[in-house]
């Protein structure tokens, strides 16, 4: 499992996404109405969230292809 860098950005972030779901779920707790903007804010919450873990994982080095080595 790779392990990521837990820098100032990335705490931020996922202290963002934290914030975001605990009012969507007490308010499902609590009855009441959810509406598209609270699934909005959880949407780009989350999307922070995963780029901010992509930009710190290992990218994959792109191999040339074979036969692109074989006509140099």
């Amino acid at each position: 499992m790779n392990e990521l860098d837990m820098d100032e950005g990335l705490i931020a972030v996922v202290g963002l996404v934290r914030e975001v779901h605990a009012s969507i779920s007490l308010a499902i707790g609590s009855g009441a109405v959810i509406t598209t903007a609270d699934y909005a804010a959880l949407d780009g919450a989350v999307e922070g969230l995963l780029r901010a873990i992509d930009a710190r994982l290992p990218q994959p080095v792109e191999q040339p292809a074979t036969a692109l080595k074989a006509v140099a």
